[in-house]
């Protein structure tokens, strides 16, 4: 979900996902799904094309004085018949550690370690990887990026005050 928020900024138009939930949920296959199944699935989701990803490394290390969070990805976009159109493959990590030089300081050091591994710190691996991936997808033929907008005029009620918009 993190990546798809992410993806929402691009210039694709994307199915819902309680929908994609929904309509996963009685495929019976007790395998993975890949770009083999995408006109099932293109037809199913009513779609141009698919996202697939694949989890190539996920690790949390937690060394006292180090913690280590690292995700890698490999991300590829699949036309309705299969075809590859785009692929690359993603790293984003995140460390934290410290050395006191008082019994009081490595204490503290080690509780902040610690706590490097919550949960926060995980989704906020996450979404630099969903931030990277939606930067890197190819955008459809035609985008010609985003567009600038810009405040013409201001109606207000302020008479005879000066306001400064950014």
């Amino acid at each position: 979900k993190t990546l798809f928020g992410h993806l929402a900024t691009t210039n694709y138009q994307f199915a819902h996902l309680q929908q994609i939930d929904n309509q996963l949920a009685v495929i019976n296959t007790d395998r993975a799904l890949s770009s083999k199944d995408a006109a099932m699935l293109t037809t199913m989701f009513d779609v141009d094309a698919l996202i697939f990803g694949e989890v190539l490394s996920y690790q949390t290390i937690y060394a006292g004085l180090v913690a280590h969070i690292n995700f890698e990805v490999r991300m590829s976009l699949v036309s309705k018949s299969g075809e590859l159109i785009w692929t690359d493959e993603f790293s984003q990590m995140s460390t934290e550690g410290s050395i006191g030089s008082t019994p009081w300081s490595m204490l503290y050091g080690l509780v902040v370690t610690a706590m490097h591994l919550d949960d926060e710190n995980l989704f906020a691996v996450a979404d630099k990887l969903g931030r990277e991936i939606a930067e890197a997808i190819p955008q459809p033929k035609g985008f010609k990026g985003p567009s600038q907008s810009m405040i013409e005029s201001v109606i207000h009620g302020a008479h005879g005050k000066f306001l400064k918009y950014g």
